[in-house]
């Protein structure tokens, strides 16, 4: 994003590099969990069968601001649970 730069009073210039280094830091973490996906299933198919997987959890409302993603969200129900082994790496990145 360019914005006109107006020095030190320039507060749309300074919220937008806020936001891309959060977006950068965000991007790096979600990396890390790059191992979850295959063939068959997306990291946010991964997301989604997390917090299924949760057993305080019965619904989930996820979001879909299009066809794309409301398929990809549906599709996350036929890519199977995760394994063991899986939960277990995403629990030691998590701490």
């Amino acid at each position: 994003m360019n914005y006109r730069s107006f020095g030190k009073t320039d507060l749309k210039a300074e919220q937008s590099t806020r936001d891309q280094r959060e977006f950068e830091e965000r991007k790096r973490r979600a990396n890390r969990f790059q191992f979850l996906t295959n063939e068959n299933r997306t990291l946010a198919q991964a997301a989604i069968q997390f917090v299924l997987q949760l057993k305080e959890i019965s619904v989930i409302l996820p979001r879909a601001v299009n066809c794309d993603e409301l398929n990809e969200n549906v599709g996350s129900l036929s890519a199977g649970p995760l394994t063991e082994d899986e939960l277990k790496k995403i629990y030691s990145l998590a701490n």
